[in-house]
């Protein structure tokens, strides 16, 4: 766990958060206050920023969401950023299609969706710029690598756990990739214990428990927190 506190933002500080979304059958009664948080995100981001006599640059917003590539025909999906507001009826548009069904067993490839949310097209515009991965699951992660023989299974990705954590730690995904270890940020929503307890010694990294009584506001109270300082 990591201790908040607030920084300057600058005109300059420009926001790409990527969402890693458990879209499995148990997360259905989550839906609804997750896609009213996502869906408003930048606009409350602003908001938040107002009232603190911050400022606050371009913000882009992706969508991964998962399930088991065990069991489920379509296990992955990725949007591309979508620059808001401007794009904000895509955004909305995507969020009101998913359906919560499918998972098979109790675990998911999370793990998986948070590797290739490493490896999205960052906006690394600015030295203010903010890398944020959000991640909302009621379930404990696959092995990482353990579906690697499965249909549609993307290439490229770390070969276990501690290959992941060795390469959020470094920052170093390989060429081609504009990840950057000074600008990103992990924020999860997870079940307490099995993979999760990763986060407890990861850098740059908080988790607050899926089950939590956290409102829409309290998670842009949190994001704030984590975009303009920690």
């Amino acid at each position: 766990m990591v201790e908040l506190n607030n920084a300057p933002l600058y005109p300059d500080y420009n926001v790409d958060v990527a969402v890693c979304l458990d879209v499995s059958g148990s997360m259905e009664a989550r839906m609804p206050q997750i896609k009213q948080f996502v869906c408003g995100l930048e606009e409350g981001l602003r908001t938040a920023c107002e009232e603190r006599a911050a400022e606050l640059g371009a913000v882009r917003v992706r969508l991964i969401t998962f399930r088991d590539y065990a069991f489920d025909e379509k296990p992955m999906e990725l949007t591309p950023f979508f620059a808001l507001p401007e794009e904000k009826q895509l955004l909305i548009d995507f969020m009101d299609g998913i359906e919560c069904t499918g998972g098979g067993d109790e675990a998911e490839n999370s793990l998986e969706a948070l590797a290739l949310a490493m490896r999205s097209p960052w906006n690394n515009s600015s030295p203010h710029s903010r890398q944020l991965i959000c991640l909302f699951t009621d379930a404990d992660a696959v092995p990482l690598g353990k579906r690697a023989g499965c249909k549609g299974y993307p290439e490229g990705l770390p070969a276990d756990i501690d290959e992941f954590v060795e390469q959020w730690e470094t920052g170093e995904l390989g060429e081609g990739f504009t990840f950057s270890k000074r600008n990103s940020r992990l924020f999860a929503c997870t079940p307490d214990g099995g993979a999760w307890d990763m986060f407890l010694f990861m850098d740059r990294a908080m988790c607050l428990p899926i089950d939590g009584d956290l409102g829409k506001e309290d998670l842009l109270d949190i994001m704030f927190c984590v975009i303009s300082g920690w």
